[in-house]
């Protein structure tokens, strides 16, 4: 009983899933599907964007309100449950 040994490589293993992709060529349908999800991924990357904008507005506007105020607010373990 004889083997080949052939050396491990990393990066091609993940070539097999590329596979899949030769079923986009036979269904049409599928192909109308995939279509639809990357055409509507990057609409969805633009509302993705402006949401994140906003809530860096939102987080800016938050310090400004809060600044120093709630410093010295946090409860420590050893004061609530009576440790020290």
């Amino acid at each position: 009983y004889l083997t080949l040994a052939f050396p491990r490589i990393p990066g091609l293993s993940a070539l097999r899933a590329f596979r899949a992709l030769k079923m986009i060529a036979i269904l049409p349908g599928l192909k109308t599907i995939i279509g639809a999800i990357f055409k509507s991924a990057r609409l969805l990357m633009e509302v993705l964007l402006l949401m994140m904008f906003v809530l860096l507005i939102i987080a800016l506007f938050g310090l400004q309100i809060f600044k120093g105020d709630i410093t010295y607010e946090t409860l420590w373990l050893d004061r609530v449950v009576g440790l020290a």
